[in-house]
């Protein structure tokens, strides 16, 4: 049986992939949501990002390797709901191919896709966008101060267009759901406190696929690099690396499981009631601010 929560050493992450490796050998591992990155690019800088992006290596991904990633996960999980981010999602020149495998792929019920709107799409894109018939919305996040008014004429665009979309505008007075995740200066919590956060954060069913690597929080994805905590095969799958069946669903459903802590958590403050650093949101960074500014 899986192991109680918090309980992350080794042997027990050994012990939950063998029970998953029964668990799913004639079925799918369910996945109520999944996130792909399609780039680490974003043109805002927004402080508290919550993947982090503007403190990471700001590149785009390749398209055909990231479809043929998508093409694995769904072979081997039920998806719920499927949402195409970035950075930012516009900034990558051939998001038409990408949203055109979700317009033909059968699994791909219902979606969205996560902007800034100050990204026009070119005509590839806005022509792969009519194809999809409103099985993915798109969200527009309009932060005050930074472009509103170019988001705006992107929300006119999807209108003119017949896409769905949704304007989320976001009021720098009144607490929103941008909180502080970092913690101060970028040091690690007391375990048993990062624990105690880790079990009411509202994010740890934003299973992430980025560049090959499926975790379960965004925030993983740059752990590494930001942080230095080393990854390690149950926390984060390779799915580039998966071939055999059986094997690729525990490794997936073990690396996804939320009762399990994660590492990376020691360095943040959770999505959570308990987290009370409402932050104004899209604040962007100055050439003096560092992670935490």
């Amino acid at each position: 049986m899986p192991c109680a929560l918090f309980y992350f050493s080794k042997s027990c992450k050994v012990v939950l992939y063998q029970y998953n490796c029964i668990l799913y050998r004639n079925k799918k591992v369910p996945v109520p949501f999944l996130e792909i990155w399609v780039g680490q690019f974003c043109n805002l800088k927004c402080k508290n990002c919550c993947h982090l992006i503007p403190y990471l290596e700001q590149k785009v991904y390749d398209m055909e390797l990231l479809i043929e990633d998508c093409r694995k996960v769904f072979q081997w999980c039920e998806i719920e709901f499927f949402s195409i981010v970035g950075g930012e999602p516009f900034s990558h020149p051939h998001l038409d191919k990408l949203i055109n495998f979700v317009a033909e792929c059968p699994d791909i019920k219902k979606g969205k896709i996560v902007t800034n709107g100050t990204i026009f799409p070119n005509e590839d894109i806005l022509n792969a966008l009519k194809r999809l018939e409103g099985k993915l919305e798109i969200r527009i996040d309009g932060y005050p101060g930074i472009g509103i008014g170019v988001a705006e004429k992107f929300a006119e665009i999807m209108h003119a267009n017949s896409i769905p979309y949704h304007f989320s505008r976001f009021n720098p007075n009144k607490p929103s759901s941008w909180k502080q995740l970092t913690p101060d200066h970028a040091a690690p919590l007391e375990k048993n406190h990062s624990k105690e956060l880790f079990a009411k954060c509202n994010i740890r069913d934003c299973n992430t696929l980025a560049d090959g690597e499926l975790t379960l929080c965004p925030r993983g994805i740059g752990s590494e690099c930001i942080f230095h905590i080393r990854k390690n095969r149950y926390e984060h799958v390779n799915v580039r690396g998966l071939n055999e069946a059986i094997s690729a669903k525990a490794k997936i459903a073990t690396g996804l499981d939320k009762t399990m802590y994660k590492n990376y958590c020691i360095y943040c403050l959770s999505l959570s009631e308990e987290n009370d650093r409402y932050v104004k949101p899209g604040e962007q960074i100055n050439s003096c601010s560092g992670l935490t500014g």
